[in-house]
């Protein structure tokens, strides 16, 4: 004998026809555009923000969701990721968010965190390449700490002479 409960679920899963699906998925995508809308503008008229800091507010707010470590200028996750004990998956994702996370800072007029954010973006990146010569030359043993110091330094000094020059 099947359970009472079951029964109904399974006849409303039948009941639900293919054009309700669809309305479905536009009823949804409708009310993400109208939390992100009312969110946006709340910052703007809450807080007296423009529209740009309202919107790179929230981007980096959405983005410190999925790490929070990309929040930081680098230092509190410099030290968080000098352990590199993160999965693969994990270091690459920092490495990623990080990139967009001071993209958009430094697009909207933000000025924070240049310079340690770009030690961190290097050592993730420098341990990217630890991980993937070592899959490509399984026989080699590269150091990822070492692959970081030399990431964060040849980012750090790209960025010191990219400031130089354009001043």
């Amino acid at each position: 004998m099947k359970n009472p409960a079951e029964t109904a679920v399974q006849q409303a899963v039948r009941l639900y026809s293919r054009h309700e699906h669809l309305a479905d998925a536009v009823v949804h995508v409708l009310g993400i555009l109208f939390a992100i809308n009312a969110s946006l503008w709340l910052l703007f008229h809450v807080t007296g923000l423009s529209v740009v800091a309202s919107v790179t507010i929230y981007c980096l707010g959405l983005l410190a969701m999925i790490a929070p470590q990309v929040m930081s200028s680098g230092h509190g996750a410099l030290r968080f990721s000098g352990v590199f004990q993160l999965s693969l998956a994990t270091v690459a994702l920092l490495f990623v968010l990080k990139i967009v996370a001071s993209v958009i800072s430094l697009g909207s007029g933000f000025r924070g965190g240049l310079f340690f954010s770009s030690l961190l973006i290097g050592a993730l990146g420098g341990n990217l390449l630890a991980v993937a010569l070592t899959m490509i030359w399984p026989g080699v043993d590269f150091d990822s700490n070492a692959y970081a110091v030399i990431g964060m330094s040849g980012l750090s000094a790209a960025v010191i002479t990219f400031l130089r020059i354009s001043r």
